[in-house]
């Protein structure tokens, strides 16, 4: 087969209860439906299921990081022990799925919030330089403070005109956009009929989400499409480029666990 088989047997699912005979419709708590995996024959309880074409990805925000609780503008390093333990929480959420590939920022706190997932599924991490986060330029990994005294104005103008901003010596959000989108279609190419998982950052999540709805980059502030650690959210992109959120900033694995 061109990608694993879901096993068939009662369980866990993207945090459902998944029902053992097959009438059943596995549901979240919330009421949704499960979307079985697309372009996939998915065996259930014996019998076999056909779904339509569609890349169903993954897309996991890394765990914390020390930098993430030190006031700085973004995540740098490694895990932190919270980190540790959310990367091996998903883990085990994922051990069971079907991947195909797992992707991954070339970013360390990204690499290793991946490789627990893959080493459980005996799969590679494949780094990818469109997963990295946004390039925040000489601010990269500053201290809030120290860039509110060189730059007064900037986090201001970053929080309610992000598409104004370009950062020195970085990135701005059209630059985001064009390799965040690069890579969905990327992917869909490679996996058209298969789950893939991606290990990223928030800006990059938000980004695919952005792109999934619609979204101008004027929103990329907005608290709702924010993406917690080591969170899951799952896009399905269509053969013809058609996508959604199936599932956005989930973290039912996480419980337990305090930040």
């Amino acid at each position: 087969p061109r990608c694993p088989v879901i096993p068939a047997k009662a369980g866990t699912y993207w945090g459902a209860s998944i029902c053992a005979k097959r009438e059943h419709t596995p549901r979240r708590a919330d009421g949704y439906e499960i979307p079985a995996y697309a372009g996939m024959t998915v065996t259930w309880m014996g019998e076999a299921l056909q779904s339509p074409a569609m890349l169903r990805l993954i897309l996991v925000r890394h765990g914390r990081t020390a930098w993430n609780v030190q006031g700085r503008v973004q995540g740098g390093g490694g895990l932190d022990e919270v980190g540790k333990a959310q990367a091996a929480a998903l883990a085990r959420r994922l051990a069971g799925e079907p991947l195909a590939a797992v992707y991954a920022s070339p970013a360390r706190r990204a690499l290793q919030t991946a490789k627990p997932v893959a080493d459980a599924l005996g799969l590679p991490v494949r780094r990818r330089s469109a997963l990295r986060d946004l390039d925040y330029g000489r601010f990269a990994g500053a201290f809030v403070a120290d860039v509110e005294r060189e730059d007064p104005g900037l986090l201001e103008r970053w929080r309610n005109a992000p598409e104004t901003v370009t950062f020195d010596g970085g990135e701005n959000l059209a630059a985001l956009r064009e390799r965040v989108g690069r890579f969905i279609r990327q992917t869909a190419r490679a996996h058209p009929d298969c789950a893939a998982l991606a290990a990223t950052h928030d800006s990059p999540v938000r980004m695919a989400v952005s792109i999934a709805q619609g979204l101008p980059d004027a929103a990329h502030r907005e608290e709702y499409i924010k993406t917690p650690y080591a969170s899951v959210t799952v896009l399905e992109v269509e053969r013809d480029g058609a996508m959604r959120v199936a599932l956005h900033k989930d973290v039912a694995h996480l419980a337990g666990i305090d930040e």
